[in-house]
């Protein structure tokens, strides 16, 4: 699983957030409650929120050059909302995430934002 997170978090990073040239640079990754198994519920958060944010700052060390990245961070989100999809563009959110715990596994589900317009190219 972490693997994923990075992988994706890597995929939205290295590429910008920025929907048009006016649309400020989505940088707040949300974390809502992962359901999970009697008093184990809050751990798997407090997990998932650690290591996002250990992912972020091991970003933001790798490009410390990068105005952009710098201003990228991690928060839990504190209401549960109606659609993740229509929280993520409203509260230009770069991501959401969330999730259950079964008996033996973790499950994740990652909202993106939407995209639009044409990624810059390298020369």
């Amino acid at each position: 699983m972490h693997k994923m997170i990075v992988a994706l978090l890597l995929l939205c990073i290295g590429t910008p957030a920025v929907a048009t040239g006016e649309d400020p640079p989505r940088l707040k990754i949300t974390v809502f409650r992962y359901i999970g198994m009697n008093e184990r519920e809050n751990s798997y958060n407090d997990l998932v929120m650690r290591r996002l944010k250990e992912k972020v700052d091991d970003i933001k060390r790798e490009f410390a050059d990068s105005t952009y990245i710098k201003g990228l961070f991690v928060e839990r989100g504190i209401r549960e909302p109606r659609s993740y999809e229509e929280f993520v563009d409203q509260a230009k959110a770069l991501q959401a995430f969330t999730g259950a715990m079964d008996q033996s596994r973790l499950h994740t589900t990652i909202y993106l934002c939407k995209l639009r317009g044409s990624f810059p190219r390298k020369r």
